[in-house]
């Protein structure tokens, strides 16, 4: 059956699969070639992350506020380089990798809209609200 015989919604169905897998292939061909990072920043009084490491695992450590000390572990397909006690870059071959663990770390303290504190990428803005007015 040639191509123009297809109704419009199987032509539809039959482009959106092409494009996925053409985007597909052109982010394999991307990450096989560069790394991908992404830039995480600490606000906060106190707030800070460092590493430890535990027999063959590197654990990151972060002191964010709580009671307890809050450990993550390091995958073995990323590394983690901190530039300040306060400032940390994920590194890593895949952008959902280094995305998913950016995006666990920051679950841990989300920045919060009176005061900015919390884990923040390097380039996002936090939009304060004003507080109590007296």
């Amino acid at each position: 059956m040639p191509f123009f015989q297809i109704s419009n919604t199987k032509k539809k169905k039959i482009n959106t699969v092409r494009n996925t897998i053409v985007a597909q292939i052109k982010q394999m061909l991307v990450e096989s070639t560069i790394f991908v990072h992404k830039n995480l920043k600490i606000n906060g009084v106190g707030y800070r992350a460092f590493f430890t490491e535990t027999f063959d695992q590197k654990l990151l450590t972060f002191k964010l506020g709580y009671s307890h000390y809050i450990y993550m572990r390091i995958p073995e397909s990323l590394k983690v380089s901190s530039f300040t006690k306060t400032k940390l870059c994920v590194f890593g071959n895949s952008y959902n990798d280094v995305s998913y663990f950016s995006s666990l770390i920051r679950t841990n303290k989300m920045p919060e809209p009176y005061k900015g504190k919390g884990v923040l990428y390097s380039n996002e803005i936090v939009k304060l609200k004003e507080g109590k007015k007296i």
